[in-house]
């Protein structure tokens, strides 16, 4: 009888995780795609491109937020719980590769993503003629603001996306830098011990980061 009553109260909380998770995902616009291995993953847009990750207590997380957290508690971890965080990290690394590949062309009916601006060299960030000289429109960046910045003039800026990016992608490490600019940020977060790459924080995140960085500066 009681293993009756176990197998029940599992088939309920199942059915409970799944009325939960599906509305969270339509709210994420989170879709699936296929590796061309067969597998299927779990995308959600990331910036002006897409991300593959799973569900971890009804919310998406990417692989690549999944391995940080893992690097973070390798950190203090010892012996076998070190190895099974290391072995983890590794699939979750490997499931990011072929993940992030399957997911990168958008949703099947999407078309994919809409492309950030790439030209060949980026040009120093100039001010439109005439702009007023403030950093900030509200939570946007200036046309000024971005040249003081060193943010690209085609990119939009926005604090308020920026504060989201960061509790995304680096809350809980470190607290923000003031004052940064956009060249500085890339530098910075390409190297140890994030490794972000242009894939995981594109340009027009980055823009919005480099703005909540500087949000000290509005008028």
């Amino acid at each position: 009888m009681s293993d009756l009553r176990a197998f029940a109260v599992k088939v309920i909380l199942s059915i409970a995780v799944f009325t939960v998770a599906i509305p969270s995902a339509r709210a994420q616009n989170i879709f699936e795609a296929q590796a061309s291995s067969g597998k299927s993953y779990l995308c959600a847009p990331s910036g002006s491109s897409y991300v593959s990750g799973k569900f971890v207590r009804y919310r998406f997380s990417s692989f690549s937020a999944l391995m940080r957290e893992i690097r973070i508690k390798m950190k203090s971890a010892q012996g076998a719980s070190y190895a099974k965080l290391k072995s983890k990290r590794s699939k979750y690394k490997a499931a990011k590769a072929e993940g992030d590949s399957a997911c990168k062309n958008g949703p099947p009916s999407s078309g994919g993503p809409t492309p950030t601006p790439q030209p060949g060299s980026t040009p120093t960030a100039t001010p439109t003629p005439g702009a007023p000289q403030v950093n900030f429109n509200g939570d946007e960046v200036t046309s000024w603001g971005k040249s003081q910045f060193g943010i690209p003039q085609w990119l939009s800026a926005n604090a308020a996306r920026g504060a989201s990016a960061w509790s995304t992608h680096c809350f809980g490490c470190h607290n923000p830098p003031e004052n940064k600019g956009f060249g500085y940020v890339r530098q910075r977060i390409s190297g140890s011990p994030m490794f972000f790459t242009t894939t995981e924080i594109p340009d027009s995140t980055l823009a919005d980061l480099t703005a909540y960085l500087n949000n000290s500066q509005r008028p």
